[in-house]
């Protein structure tokens, strides 16, 4: 009686949760096609405004064409850190968060949570717990937000993986210069001697969970990304190891 209670309570939990989140989906979807088309709308612009500019001149010359075009690419990637810096980024971070919050009262409603929940916002937002009945319960993108519940003998393994990541940052020295020439303007920058380069190396740890929903079936694999903070995913995975059914 009790095991069919379980089991219906299960079913309606996966179903509301999959009912749910479909506003989760349409939330990544979105914030993924403004990440794509307006850095690709900007570059465009800036460069039509170039050609306008070019086509209208009536004293253009190859050398001012050339001058204009590398001036202009310098423009655009600046205006393309602008967006990023100004409305792509806090607008993942807004939108992914509130989907995050979402995702882990979720998991949290869904069963009698142990460890946990864990939500995240890298790459998608998502959210996973540990139930006192020894399942890993999981909601990610990577399933389309439905529901993913591991019993311990379907998990096959679990590992820590790091992931590192070198940025290099060269500042040079130099000026940049605007004259008046034959009633046109020009603009040059002029290289400094000097570059400074500092390269700087940046961890982040991913939880793997290989498992196996049937006997001899096939083995998938599902990661929890942990950003910079080792010590939550190591955690996790050692929650996971000791799981027992």
């Amino acid at each position: 009686m009790n095991t069919q209670v379980a089991t219906t309570d299960h079913d309606m939990w996966q179903a509301l949760a999959t009912h749910a989140n479909d506003d989760v989906i349409r939330c990544v979807a979105s914030q993924e096609r403004l990440e794509r088309s307006l850095p690709m709308a900007t570059m465009l612009a800036v460069w039509g405004v170039f050609a306008l500019l070019t086509l209208v001149n009536p004293h253009r010359d190859v050398l001012g064409m050339i001058i204009g075009a590398v001036f202009t690419f310098f423009i655009a990637k600046l205006v393309g850190r602008g967006l990023r810096a100004l409305i792509l980024e806090p607008s993942r971070r807004i939108r992914y968060n509130r989907a995050a919050t979402r995702l882990r009262a979720q998991v949290q409603a869904g069963g009698d949570v142990a460890v946990g929940p864990f939500s995240w916002t890298i790459g998608a937002p998502g959210s996973m717990a540990i139930t006192r009945s020894g399942e890993v319960v999981m909601l990610d993108h990577a399933h389309q937000y439905e529901p993913l519940r591991l019993a311990p003998h379907q998990i096959a393994d679990v590992r820590v993986e790091r992931q590192s990541q070198q940025i290099t940052q060269t500042h040079h020295g130099g000026r940049t210069s605007i004259a008046g020439l034959g009633g046109s303007f020009g603009m040059a920058y002029t290289m400094g001697g000097r570059s400074t380069s500092v390269t700087s190396t940046v961890d982040e740890y991913v939880l793997e969970i290989r498992y196996q929903m049937e006997k001899n079936g096939p083995v998938s694999t599902v990661t929890v990304p942990g950003g910079s903070d080792r010590r939550v995913v190591e955690e996790l995975c050692a929650s996971i190891r000791r799981l027992e059914a």
